[in-house]
Order: C-alpha cells, then structure tokens, then sequence
C-alpha cells in the first residue's frame, strides 16, 4: 500500500481458501512503501524485510470470518512498535 498499512482483502479471498486445497502461506513485506514513494519519481534506497508466517491450511467448510480473522491477525503489522 502507499503507506505501509494493511490494504482490504479482494472480495471473495474466503471462498478463494476455501476451495484451494492448499496451505495459505502469510508473507509481509515491511518498508517496500519507502522504496517507492508515490510522491517519488524514482525509486528510493531503503532496506526492505520480509517475513514469512506459519502455513494453515482450511478446511472447505471453514467460516469465512475464521479465515478473514486468521488472514488479519497474519498480516497486520504494527508500524510504531
């Protein structure tokens, strides 16, 4: 996202993990923001961190705000800590 903050989910991500049957890797990517600005006109140098969670995978009958809620709690970063 522009700044740094967890976007919204695309419509239908639930049902898309439902029918997958595949584990759900959560990946963050910290400061990736920096590296381009949107105010920018070139690319900045600044060190970008990713991090790769624990894989779950769910069953097809899985309440879909049980996925939503493992995806934010996943992926929400906390920028001031």
């Amino acid at each position: 996202t522009w700044d740094g903050r967890l976007a919204p989910f695309v419509d239908g991500i639930e049902k898309l993990v439902q029918l997958m049957d595949a584990p759900v890797l959560p990946v963050r990517i910290h400061n990736a923001h920096r590296q381009w600005p949107r105010w920018g006109r070139v690319t900045r140098h600044s060190r970008v961190h990713i991090e790769f969670g624990v894989p779950r995978k769910f069953e097809r009958r899985a309440p879909a705000d049980e996925i939503l809620g493992w995806m934010r709690r996943e992926l929400d970063v906390d920028q001031f800590a």
